[in-house]
């Protein structure tokens, strides 16, 4: 008698403790809290997640015109002194009359790299063209200045390598740009030629002479060989528009946001993603959900955020990429 008035006792706790976990979880999680709009944020929406940017000091001269430039998001592969990107200057060190052209005056670059399917994620950077998909190389935020003003390209001129570990052919450079709604995407630049190197069977180098500064991405179009649908996502417990929802393709190296209506652009089915939706309240709280997913014919997906530390969202997020 006493062993099963214990048992449904410690039943009737359990039972307890799992419905008000599941209360507090979602139907009150979200109560009375402010949230920030991923389209208003932009690339601020997770930027206590971000590195920093990388500002480098250089000096060209006439025997040395080169400087490299080391990951910001630690994608140095086994060691981290190994350079992402080397940039060169471009302009002649002699005028066409033979004479010493003017010396380049010391500057500063600004980097950042994001070589990782998770740095696109963490800096709201889908590839995309559109609703088109892209595959990518990678992509940087690069930016000459001096005295806290931007150095025109024609100045330098500068040269470009980036490693990457997407070995691709037919990459070309796409600049980011904002719509009339305010919205940025990738806008292809048809007239900066590429060139990729293999450096080994799973690195490449990828070199090109940017027209502007700014974001820059190496990229191509992505189509899809077989049966396509659109996702459609819900979520009960908070306005879908204050959730950033991104599937991060590994086999295709691209990431897609979804728009704020919940339905994605045009997926290739049973290709396999992960699934990221972020919210971030005003007071710097963050709540996800993160999921391995198949991608399935005209599928409904219902968005359960739960809270985050921001040492597990990163963490969780590492697993893209692996």
């Amino acid at each position: 008698m006493f062993k099963n008035s214990l048992l449904l006792f410690i039943t009737f706790i359990l039972f307890s403790q799992c419905s008000v976990d599941r209360v507090v979880s979602y139907e009150d999680l979200f109560k009375d809290k402010a949230f920030e709009s991923p389209d208003d944020s932009g690339v601020n929406f997770l930027s206590e997640l971000q590195p920093k940017p990388d500002t480098l000091n250089v000096n060209f001269t006439a025997s040395n015109s080169n400087c490299s430039l080391k990951s910001v998001n630690g994608n140095g592969g086994a060691s981290k002194e190994t350079p992402i990107v080397t940039v060169s200057a471009g302009v002649p060190t002699t005028l066409e009359n033979g004479n010493a052209a003017p010396a380049i005056r010391p500057f500063q670059i600004v980097f950042i790299d994001l070589l990782k399917l998770k740095d696109m994620v963490l800096y709201n950077k889908p590839t995309m063209d559109g609703d088109k998909i892209l595959t990518t190389g990678g992509a940087m935020y690069f930016e000459m200045i001096r005295d806290k003003i931007r150095i025109p390209v024609s100045e330098i001129k500068p040269i470009v390598v980036l490693k990457s570990k997407n070995v691709q052919t037919d990459m070309s450079i796409y600049y980011e740009i904002k719509n009339s709604d305010g919205k940025t995407t990738w806008e292809l630049d048809p007239t900066t030629p590429i060139n990729a190197s293999k450096i080994r069977e799973d690195s490449v180098s990828y070199k090109f002479e940017p027209s502007k500064f700014g974001w820059i991405n190496v990229d191509k179009l992505y189509q899809i060989p077989g049966e396509k649908t659109s996702l459609t996502f819900k979520s009960q417990y908070l306005d879908i528009k204050y959730i950033n929802i991104m599937l991060a393709f590994p086999s295709i190296q691209s990431v897609i946001r979804v728009p704020s209506s919940g339905i994605s652009t045009e997926l290739p089915v049973g290709e396999k993603a992960y699934l990221i939706a972020i919210s971030v309240s005003k007071s710097k709280e963050f709540f996800a959900h993160f999921e391995s997913i198949e991608i399935k014919k005209n599928q409904t997906i219902d968005l359960l955020l739960k809270p985050f530390t921001k040492k597990e969202l990163t963490d969780i997020l590492d697993k893209i990429d692996k």
